[in-house]
């Protein structure tokens, strides 16, 4: 299925007073967390705050759609976190599941395995695998080719993984073999990873369009403000549109000529048709 979504904003899901206010941020998904961005002694009370808020939740043509990151399958808090939604019914409040540190398709299987005697046959939920370790990188193409329905990439645990800053140099190897298992597996387009850095929106900015540069084509955020830099970011910008109609208007005669003084052939029609097609 066709999925346009650019921005999946993470909210701790012990902070329920953020819920209804990412609703509004203007973000494609909300991502309600159960891992990383809530304390282990506050994780029951997360679950909780979760179900309450989604079950009264009323998605319409302007809300996001709703995710939950559950913990690592491997983790001590995973099965609470299944038999949590199972036991309460959350399937059907959900668009996608995310699974954090996804090392195997073993893990994948795992998780479908669970749900799966929870789902009716109508229904589905999408697993977005979020690849954050030296294992899931190794194992990236098994991954995308286990019935994932998208990629993510983490750098923070990643770069603790392995050692290594945040730096780009550093994560180039690890993000561009994201977007190459996806494309291999005929997945979408990957989720790039999070940007720190919530003060200086510029950053945030030149870190998209890196992203955007290596073929992700949407980001995870972790703040409201966020959102409108992104979206810009990621979007096709008045000038690639204006370019784009420049060239598909000379095509209709000739396959090779010169737009703004640069050589175009077929591949570049190609994407100036993707571009106006969104």
């Amino acid at each position: 299925m066709a999925d346009y979504a650019t921005v999946y904003l993470f909210v701790p899901g012990d902070h329920p007073q953020f819920f209804d206010k990412a609703c509004i941020s203007g973000s494609n998904v909300l991502i309600l967390d159960l891992e990383d961005s809530v304390h282990p002694l506050h994780k029951p009370i997360a679950r909780q705050e979760i179900a309450s808020w989604l079950i009264n939740y009323q998605q319409n043509g302007q809300s996001p759609k709703i995710a939950i990151r559950i913990n690592q399958p491997d983790s001590v808090e995973y099965q609470k976190d299944i038999d949590w939604i199972t036991n309460n019914h959350l399937l059907p409040y959900l668009s996608y599941l995310v699974i954090p540190k996804v090392e195997s398709a073993i893990m994948v299987n795992k998780v479908r395995t669970h749900l799966l005697s929870h789902l009716s046959a109508d229904k589905d939920c999408p697993i977005i695998a979020i690849i954050e370790t030296a294992w899931g990188l190794h194992r990236i193409h098994e991954i995308a080719s286990s019935g994932v329905y998208r990629l993510a990439f983490g750098s923070l645990d990643f770069s603790l993984d392995m050692q290594c800053d945040m730096s780009r140099e550093s994560l180039l190897f690890a993000r561009t073999q994201v977007v190459l298992a996806s494309r291999l597996a005929g997945l979408l387009s990957p989720i790039d990873c999070v940007t720190p850095d919530i003060d200086e929106l510029s950053v945030l900015e030149a870190e998209c369009l890196h992203g955007k540069a290596l073929g992700f084509t949407a980001k995870l955020a972790i703040h409201p403000a966020q959102v409108p830099i992104i979206k810009q970011s990621f979007d096709i910008s008045e000038q690639q549109v204006a370019w784009s109609k420049a060239v598909l208007h000379k095509a209709q005669d000739q396959y090779a000529f010169k737009v703004d003084g640069k050589m175009v052939d077929l591949p570049l029609i190609l994407q100036a048709k993707r571009w106006l097609d969104g």
